[in-house]
């Protein structure tokens, strides 16, 4: 069965996410580079005609010195919209699939310079800030790098990180978002694959750095605080000491942006590229599907190294303000609301179970909190209804995708919610509708699509989807079929209403705390102890993680092998969110009449 994106009709939005000619991950025919968001077909922009940087090459350049704007597909909402929300937040927004990074905080700083963009760490910076930083930054990287070079950050959230995400972008360079979670051995790895040749970090991890450092090909380490004692690199300042440019490079919105090391299930994490194109037309689809009013705050407490980083362009994109914690703390999270105005929160169902447990949540101010938006692991449709009722007049909007949908795709809406709250419990177990910017299939093995109620592979198709694995063609066949439809190995049943819910994960992911753990990469790393002769890795519920992480062992004959001997090994080889809480001994693993194991099997039933 296929859905188109809008069908559901969200407060009478309808776009159809088909496209003609190529496959969206793909660059269009006839696709030319510099275009500028507010340029007119046959005229340059209000900026005047937009010319090549010295550092990259323009092709296909018209008469008159300017580019041929691209044709554009227009959003056209209908029915009743608020005056004051969605028209603004999408004001500008001519066409999602042709806007790049840099031009969100660009306009930013044109339209409403005073304004502020960013609130971190007790501090204000205003659009005019963000964007001189911005390009500063894109100043030192046209001086210092190639075009195409890969810039690594690997940091807790705060102010630079924000920087980085449009900067190095906009600079005709791709940003890699390292985890800082990852183990040292992770890091060093998604380095060198990536061929990274400068890594901004920040003293935190200093310790770490030095473990692994020599073994990976990097030219430059820059400190976003003072250099550690010792250290030759320079620090940030040092870095950006070069004068602001005026004019970005041209640039394809097909040209890769961020560069995403996600688990797979082969144990070895896959390098995502997302595309200009993909991560502003993901940030349109999260303001279609959330409908912010006008003055948009958003709360954002988790690492802008996940692909959730497409949220804070999203916020940007309507003119509003991110609110960046580096750390989710309850008590802080509920004081922040109400400090800063927040009208949107983002959260995990593990954080949902900390804040109802928090003393200050009875004096929390929510007076302006619109939405309550979540995702990134199963929940409990208890905790739903209890968070219903601790934030009383606030929506609550789940969001379903993976990174290499640059995130969320499919939404269950704040309705679905009311609705499951009050009898149609069915529907708090669903992911949602896929997003007006997004077309959905469900398939067989052999790829033909299946009728309602039956099982089958989610195919998602959008611009939003990835352009390709990084340096890894075969994955990129096996996951992107040739007509651009993204196979997620998710399995799912669709609802006669078009409603999704998942029954599966064929890749055998389980997302534990908001965290994508391979079951692969855990088994792989406790067959490394001795004393293991077999090991199998599934996700079991888990009221305020989710999934938590359970392993099913087969001991060596005669070894003593225990819980905390398992736990203390994986925890010596692996991120410690990846490490089992749960380990179960058994004398064999059940298997297939192919020798499978039957993972099935080792999962509590439910």
């Amino acid at each position: 069965m296929v859905v188109r994106g809008g069908q559901h009709g969200r407060d009478g939005f309808r776009a159809d996410a088909r496209r003609d000619g190529p496959a969206a991950h793909a660059p269009r025919a006839g696709a030319v580079l510099g275009h500028r968001r507010r340029d007119l077909p046959g005229r340059p922009g209000p900026l005047g005609p937009v010319r090549a940087a010295p550092d990259l090459p323009v092709h296909r350049r018209a008469p008159g010195g300017h580019l041929p704007a691209r044709r554009a597909r227009r959003l056209r909402p209908g029915g009743a919209v608020r005056p004051d929300g969605q028209r603004r937040a999408l004001r500008g927004l001519r066409s999602p699939t042709t806007v790049l990074l840099y031009e969100h905080i660009e306009n930013g700083a044109r339209r409403r310079p005073a304004d502020p963009a960013l609130v971190c760490g007790g501090r204000a910076t205003t659009y005019a800030e963000l964007d001189a930083a911005a390009r500063r930054i894109r100043a030192v990287l046209a001086a210092t790098t190639e075009p195409g070079d890969r810039i690594a950050v690997l940091s807790d959230n705060r102010a630079e990180f924000v920087q980085l995400l449009f900067a190095v972008p906009g600079a005709g360079r791709t940003l890699v978002l390292l985890n800082p979670r990852s183990g040292p051995a992770e890091l060093a790895d998604a380095v060198r694959r990536s061929g990274a040749r400068v890594l901004v970090t920040e003293p935190a991890f200093a310790d770490g750095l030095a473990a692994w450092r020599g073994s990976v090909p990097l030219r430059e380490v820059v400190w976003m605080d003072a250099a550690p004692d010792g250290s030759a690199d320079p620090d940030w300042a040092r870095w950006l000491d070069a004068d602001p440019v005026d004019a970005w490079p041209v640039l394809d919105d097909a040209s890769d942006a961020w560069l995403i090391y996600t688990s797979g299930t082969t144990g070895r994490s896959k390098g995502v590229v997302l595309s200009h194109r993909a991560v502003s037309a993901a940030a349109a689809g999260f303001l279609l599907a959330l409908r912010p009013r006008g003055g948009m705050r958003m709360l954002m407490p988790f690492s802008l190294s996940h692909v959730t980083a497409h949220a804070a362009v999203a916020v940007f994109a309507a003119g509003g303000t991110l609110v960046l914690q580096r750390r989710f703390r309850p008590a802080d999270y509920l004081r922040a609301i109400g400090e800063h105005r927040v009208t949107i929160a983002a959260v995990a169902p593990a954080m949902l179970a900390m804040l109802l447990a928090e003393p200050e949540l009875e004096r929390a101010d929510l007076a302006r909190l619109d939405v309550l938006f979540y995702g990134s692991s199963p929940i409990n449709p208890d905790l739903i209804r209890a968070t219903m009722r601790a934030f009383p007049g606030v929506s609550l909007v789940q969001a379903y995708g993976q990174t290499e949908s640059t995130g969320a795709a499919v939404w269950l809406d704040a309705e679905a919610h009311r609705r499951g709250a009050d009898g149609e419990e069915w529907l708090l177990g669903c992911a949602g509708r896929p997003g007006p910017l997004v077309g959905m299939r469900l398939v067989d093995e052999s790829g033909r699509d299946v009728p309602s109620g039956v099982p089958g592979e989610v195919l998602l198709r959008a611009d939003q989807v990835m352009s390709r694995y990084w340096d890894d063609p075969e994955s990129t066949r096996a996951a992107l079929s040739p007509d651009g439809w993204l196979r997620t190995g998710d399995v799912g049943v669709l609802h006669e209403s078009g409603v999704l819910r998942l029954v599966d994960r064929k890749k055998d992911l389980i997302i534990s705390g908001g965290e994508n753990v391979s079951s692969v990469e855990v088994e792989n790393a406790l067959l490394a102890h001795p004393d293991v002769r077999e090991a199998a890795v599934v996700g079991v519920p888990d009221p305020v993680l989710g999934e938590a992480v359970c392993a099913v062992v087969v001991r060596r004959p005669g070894s003593s092998l225990d819980e905390d001997a398992v736990v203390a090994h994986a925890r010596a080889e692996l991120a410690s969110y990846k490490k089992p809480r749960i380990v179960r001994f058994v004398d064999a693993l059940p298997r297939n009449a192919a020798g499978k194991v039957l993972k099935q099997e080792l999962r509590p039933r439910r």
